[in-house]
């Protein structure tokens, strides 16, 4: 009994099936093809393909372009781990302006070299863009291109000894002008009776960040130690799904830095400021 074929390639006589391996960095999807003797010949080598994939293969290392592997390592892996959203955001709002579309876009990952990545800094800093900003792109492709480095797409990183074009401006830091004592008053009297008025104290006294303030809950308390946790912040950031659109929610988000506040010491201080606010000298903690 002959074996039932489905398509003619070169003269011969194949058994062809199709499956997806992944997206274009417009969305749409990226189908390879199989061909066997038979459906069962075909089949087989799609399932051992993907299960090579699945156990960390490269998908066609040698031929497989900057933007397509990029768009996958943003979304298949970055978006899944634990990453912060906001810094999830920050790689993929510079791949989608400034990576995407670019003179890097369609190159090999396999076969690009460091001077490729360097005039195409070059190219950003003539356009207009910021060193400050090249400087993000960096910092954005030679961490892509360590997974590059780790998958065995490549075997050197291209983003190694590279120069940013143009001067980055040292960041400048404000003086900070504090309440004085008749502006502290006038704000807290204003506070008096409004439903904000324990946070707003609360981080006029401890200094807290507004997202570390909105993030507590009684679980950061322990009244035992007299300590008061701060561990999260309430975030209001973009959400980027894989076909391009995205939504805003507020998200409870690990804190920029860890810390642990004496309650005691600064309840004791709290009230010691609400007396002195208030003109009461009789009230003790």
């Amino acid at each position: 009994m002959p074996k039932k074929t489905n398509c003619n390639k070169n003269g011969n006589s194949y058994y062809r099936v199709t499956t997806t391996i992944g997206k274009t960095p417009e969305g749409k999807p990226i189908r390879k093809e199989f061909y066997g003797k038979s459906k069962s010949d075909a089949e087989q080598q799609r399932d051992d393909y993907l299960y090579a994939i699945k156990s960390g293969l490269s998908i066609d290392f040698k031929k497989i372009k900057l933007s397509v592997l990029m768009r996958m390592w943003l979304f298949d892996v970055l978006r899944p781990s634990e990453m912060k959203p906001t810094t999830f955001d920050k790689h993929e709002g510079l791949y989608r302006n400034y990576i995407r579309s670019s003179i890097i876009s369609d190159l090999v990952v396999a076969e690009i070299r460091s001077i490729q990545i360097q005039k195409y800094y070059n190219t950003l800093y003539s356009s207009g863009v910021t060193p400050k900003t090249i400087k993000n792109i960096h910092k954005t492709l030679r961490y892509f291109f360590n997974y590059c480095l780790a998958g065995d797409y490549i075997i050197k990183n291209p983003c190694f000894k590279l120069n940013i074009p143009g001067k980055i401006e040292e960041k400048t830091t404000k003086e900070i002008d504090p309440f004085d004592d008749n502006e502290i008053k006038k704000f807290s009297a204003a506070l008096a009776g409004n439903k904000i008025e324990t946070l707003i104290l609360l981080a006029l006294g401890s200094g807290i960040r507004e997202g570390e303030l909105l993030g507590l809950n009684f679980n950061d308390i322990d009244l035992k130690q007299c300590t008061l946790n701060i561990n999260k912040e309430l975030k209001r950031v973009k959400i980027i799904f894989e076909n391009g659109t995205h939504e805003y929610k507020r998200i409870l988000q690990p804190a920029k830095t860890k810390k642990v506040l004496v309650l005691r010491l600064y309840l004791q201080c709290l009230f010691q400021y609400w007396n002195y606010i208030s003109g009461d000298k009789k009230r003790s903690f």
